[in-house]
């Protein structure tokens, strides 16, 4: 007798659960926010980049076409150097805004926008973000590389313009960058290339496995892995890692670095239809980041460059269709 009063409670409380859950309303699906800036370094001593400004207009593109696919709001910033042939173009997609402003104080506002502007971001929406450009790095190649969870973010650099009308130029510190980027409500997802863009993701993240590491026992790594400091709503996919330069390629349809050739066509994006087809990315109908860094880790064709990611302790959904 009492047991089955013990299962009748059960199945009551069971039922009770089973209607709470099944009377919840849908969550509604927030705003998808999109910034890109690519700085070609036309005019100033730094050094000319040629495709730095095609990157960065074909991915906001493309994250513009997955949002109307997908049938969420957007809002979109292009930031790129004095190449304005894609401005008729770029203006023709809806809610996005262009400018040719590449100080450092320009970039600064307008991560800054998405935290406490009119257009800020909220907790529920998403941000994706990326950079291209010129990298440094206090880790120039192997014979510098960091100890395993060492915090490099404030070894990286990234070159912004000092003033607009200048051809003097500011070394951005990645650190810097970090803390703007996870002040920003909601998720957050980082797309850098750049050399040395790994600078993003602590060095001993994914970096575990590599052959440096080779030589440090199980006991070591993981006392070592606690002091390694992530947030759980920001994600960094990187082109290369912290102490790596980043490469650029010709194409026959436009030239692109490397990594974002492979990040484009994770996305299944057609530059010379300015369509969205099936990525590389896609499975069972929607584009996570996991998929998207494991595509372009396996198919960006440069063996000089290793990509990088790190970010929340589970995946992320992107886009669903």
């Amino acid at each position: 007798m009492r047991k089955n009063i013990v299962l009748l409670l059960f199945a009551i409380i069971l039922i009770s659960l089973c209607s709470c859950e099944l009377s919840m309303e849908k969550p509604k699906q927030g705003k998808v926010h999109i910034l890109v800036y690519g700085n070609d370094y036309r005019y100033m001593p730094s050094g000319h980049l040629n495709d730095t400004v095609n990157d960065a207009v074909q991915v906001g593109m493309a994250l513009s076409k997955l949002c109307e696919k997908q049938q969420v709001s957007y809002s979109a910033k292009y930031i790129y150097g004095m190449d304005n042939s894609y401005d008729a173009e770029v203006s023709s997609l809806p809610n996005s805004e262009i400018s040719h402003n590449l100080t450092y104080d320009y970039l600064m506002e307008s991560m800054e926008n998405l935290t406490t502007g009119k257009n800020a971001a909220n907790e529920g929406d998403l941000t994706f973000i990326f950079f291209s450009g010129h990298g440094f790095s206090d880790y120039p190649d192997k014979k510098y590389m960091a100890e395993y969870g060492a915090d490099i973010s404030s070894k990286g650099y990234f070159l912004t313009r000092k003033a607009e009308l200048s051809n003097e130029s500011i070394r951005v510190q990645i650190s810097v960058l970090i803390e703007k980027i996870n002040a920003i409500p909601g998720a957050k997802v980082v797309f850098s290339d750049f050399c040395f863009s790994g600078a993003f993701v602590q060095a001993g993240y994914v970096s575990v496995t590599g052959n440096e590491y080779s030589s440090m026992d199980a006991t070591e790594l993981f006392g070592l892995r606690s002091k390694i400091c992530e947030s759980s709503s920001s994600f960094y996919l990187s082109a290369s890692r912290y102490y790596e330069k980043s490469w650029e390629q010709v194409s026959s349809v436009g030239n692109h670095g490397y990594f974002t050739k492979a990040l484009l066509d994770a996305f299944g994006w057609d530059e010379s239809s300015r369509t969205i087809k099936t990525g590389g990315a896609y499975k069972d109908g929607r584009i996570t980041f996991l998929d998207v860094a494991n595509y372009t880790m396996n198919n960006d064709n440069e063996s000089r460059q290793n990509p990088m990611y790190s970010g929340g302790s589970n995946d992320i959904i992107l886009f669903s269709f």
